[in-house]
C-alpha cells in the first residue's frame, strides 16, 4: 500500500520551510514535488514530526533526494516501532476520545467522506465532508485542532 503523496508533500513542505535558505519557493516546491513522487512507498508512519525534526537537523540547506532517503532511512531503522512515531507526534494531554476521533476523519477521508448506511443525506444539508468535520471538532477540538495543524482539513476528498 503506497502512502497518501498529500502526506509525503506536506512532510516534505516542512523540510523545505526549515532548510530551504536561499532557495526559491517554486524550486523547493518542484524538488517536494519529484521527491514525493520517489517515496511513496514509504511506510506512512515515519512521515511524522520527530523524523522531520531528525532530517532537519542533519540538512544545513534543502537536501538532495539521496540525503533525504539516507535521514530517513536511519531515522526509521532507528524507530522500527509505528507506534514510537505516534507517540512522539501525540499533543500534549491527548487522550483516547481525540485519537479515535482523529482516526475516524481518517478513515472518512479514505472513503472520500462517501455517505454512510442508513442515511441517505448528511444532517443540516452540508457535504458529507463538512459534516465529518463538524463531528470531529464538536467531539475532539484536539483532534481537529491537529488535522488542521497538520493541514489534512483543506482540499476536497
Amino acid at each position: 500500500m503506497s502512502t497518501d503523496p498529500t502526506i509525503i508533500r506536506h512532510w516534505l513542505g516542512g523540510l523545505g520551510t526549515l532548510t530551504a535558505g536561499t532557495m526559491s519557493n517554486d524550486e523547493a516546491r518542484a524538488k517536494a514535488g519529484a521527491y514525493a513522487s520517489l517515496m511513496e512507498d514509504w511506510p506512512e508512519w515515519v512521515f511524522c514530526k520527530a523524523s522531520l525534526e531528525h532530517v532537519a537537523r542533519e540538512c544545513k540547506f534543502f537536501p538532495a533526494y539521496s540525503e533525504v532517503a539516507t535521514h530517513l532511512g536511519q531515522w526509521m531503522r532507528e524507530n522500527r516501532s509505528p507506534q514510537k512515531a505516534i507517540e512522539a507526534d501525540k499533543p500534549r494531554n491527548w487522550n483516547e476520545t481525540d485519537e479515535v476521533w482523529y482516526q475516524y476523519w481518517f478513515r472518512r477521508k479514505s472513503q472520500n467522506f462517501g455517505p454512510v448506511p442508513n442515511l441517505s443525506q448528511p444532517p443540516g444539508g452540508l457535504s458529507w465532508r463538512d459534516h465529518v468535520a463538524s463531528l470531529v471538532r464538536e467531539q475532539s477540538g484536539k483532534a481537529w485542532s491537529r488535522i488542521v495543524a497538520e493541514g489534512h482539513h483543506m482540499g476536497a476528498a
